[in-house]
């Protein structure tokens, strides 16, 4: 978050760095390149990824937002015979209210606030 501060406020060191705003830009990067390509890999295939945080790996561009994604590629047999809806909510539930509870607990930022920015997801918005 340091690093992206940096790279936010370059043009304006004197500005005093403000959590809130760094928070929900930051989580904007982070929800919009995960979030879409598991969706789109829990509905285009018949058997499901497991989606544990814990499955996840990001690398962050120099400037601190996330950049790539990596998935340690495994099934979850229990989420493969599950109806796509269900599916859904268990990426909502195991892969991104953690990341908005983890952000809203270090301070500056109301997880209200990051859950309204996911809304600007397409493919999250369409499902």
């Amino acid at each position: 978050m340091a690093c992206y501060a940096d790279h936010i406020y370059l043009n304006q060191p004197g500005l005093p760095r403000e959590g809130k705003p760094l928070k929900s830009l930051w989580a904007q990067w982070y929800l919009d390149l995960l979030v879409p390509p598991l969706i789109m890999a829990l509905i285009t295939h018949p058997r499901a990824l497991d989606i544990d945080p814990a499955q996840i790996r990001a690398e962050f561009h120099e400037t601190g937002r996330a950049a790539t994604f990596w998935l340690d590629v495994q099934e979850d047999r229990q989420a493969s015979v599950l109806p796509l809806r269900l599916r859904i909510e268990k990426l909502i539930v195991k892969s991104l209210i953690p990341v908005v509870d983890a952000l809203e607990e270090s301070g500056d930022i109301n997880g209200k606030l990051i859950w309204a920015n996911t809304a600007y997801i397409g493919p999250l918005a369409a499902a």
